[in-house]
């Protein structure tokens, strides 16, 4: 149950949660780091409900069910591993956090082509070959949040097998695009 000071606003598209003034005041005062502005913090008591709101959780902790900060603490480290650490004055191992592992794997693929979309044909894409993945590639990871139309992009047959064994967890990359065949797009 939310405490009495929390209170939760609906949308048509997404729901938020803010604080009452004095729990405002507080976390100004004493968790200035927790209000970093962020892409879905703009540093107003407004929290956005599946993730900002961890921030309210983490500057109360001692006010909200153990549970609750449990998930923020790993929501922290996973999402925005910087503000944890000035938070708890703990480092962050790149192990623990998904973030500090994209950034690794964007700086580890920045000459690379990373695989952002790819179809395994049907009626709806009758131009991938049978034994292969179509799969369209970008210079270096792509930034979902930015996309950048100036860089390269490249749609190329992959072969099922190889598509299929690729590594769990991040994009499939290649090094040598010259090893595929160009994915024809002409027919779509």
């Amino acid at each position: 149950m939310k405490p009495s000071w929390m209170m939760y606003k609906d949308t048509p598209g997404h729901g938020y949660y803010s604080v009452d003034p004095e729990h405002w005041n507080r976390m100004q005062q004493e968790h200035p780091e927790l209000l970093t502005k962020t892409a879905f913090f703009h540093g107003c008591n407004s929290f956005e409900e599946d993730c900002e709101v961890h921030r309210i959780t983490l500057a109360f902790r001692d006010e909200v069910p153990e549970e609750w900060v449990k998930h923020a603490d790993h929501w922290l480290i996973n999402s925005h591993p910087e503000m944890y650490e000035a938070y708890t004055g703990r480092k962050v191992d790149p192990r623990e956090s998904r973030e500090l592992q994209r950034k690794s794997f964007a700086k580890m693929t920045r000459n690379f082509y990373v695989a952002y979309s790819a179809s395994n044909g049907s009626s709806w894409v009758p131009t991938v070959p049978e034994g292969f993945v179509g799969v369209y590639f970008t210079m270096g990871q792509r930034d979902t949040r930015h996309w950048d139309k100036r860089r390269p992009v490249r749609a190329l047959l992959i072969p099922k097998d190889e598509y299929r064994n690729r590594p769990v967890g991040f994009s499939f990359y290649i090094e040598d695009p010259s090893l595929y065949d160009e994915w024809k797009l002409s027919n779509i």
